[in-house]
């Protein structure tokens, strides 16, 4: 039975390839992990959370706060980038 599913593929589209390269890239900083790691399906299922359009005014951007979230997810919640 599959545990992990995308919450919403609407919040995933909004994010667009750039936005997730960007996040990505952010939680790689932070977390000191290799250049080519990728998204898991449970860090695809955390990143669907994230509605871009509610992160918009954040100081330092909605690419910043999320990507930073997600680091600190990939930490707590088991691997989102391998």
């Amino acid at each position: 039975m599959r545990t992990d599913r995308i919450h919403s593929l609407k919040n995933l589209s909004k994010l667009g390839e750039a936005d997730m390269e960007g996040i990505r890239q952010r939680m790689i900083d932070i977390e000191n992990l290799d250049d080519d790691a990728n998204w898991t399906e449970s860090g695809l299922n955390e990143l669907s959370f994230y509605d871009i359009d509610l992160y918009k005014d954040i100081p330092g951007g909605a690419i910043q706060f999320i990507g930073g979230a997600m680091a600190t997810l990939h930490r707590v919640n088991g691997p989102h980038l391998i």
